[in-house]
């Protein structure tokens, strides 16, 4: 009955399963589920709304977009559609963000070197 998932939670995936997956450390997946679990105020329902609060953190700057932005990531990794990022669509995410931060970096690091040059 209702909305169910036939998806695995972050608690029933094997540690090293998800480790292998996300290529992160079981310390550092820990540190995001804490981190979810925070953000979503303790009740494990992370909505766009508690998402943007997050995203807008992060190291972004002052963009103008970051509400646009944020939404657009939200419901690309809100696979179900159910208006809820789980934790392992939340996992998504910071890994999407992650290479993109760094991309960013990396690009803004090759044109700083560029202009030195």
């Amino acid at each position: 009955m209702g909305n169910h998932s036939n998806r695995l939670t972050a608690h029933t995936w094997s540690p090293n399963r998800l480790e292998q997956t996300t290529g992160l450390s079981q310390d550092q997946i820990d540190q995001f589920h804490a981190k979810y679990i925070e953000a979503s105020e303790h009740d494990g329902a992370m909505n766009m709304n508690k998402f943007t609060q997050l995203y807008s953190h992060l190291p972004w700057g002052n963009s103008e977009h970051l509400q646009d932005r944020a939404m657009h990531l939200f419901r690309a990794f809100n696979r179900d559609h159910n208006d809820i990022l789980s934790f392992d669509e939340f996992l998504a995410a910071i890994i999407f963000i992650d290479y993109e931060l760094n991309r960013n970096q990396r690009e803004i690091s090759s044109n700083s070197d560029d202009v030195q040059c």
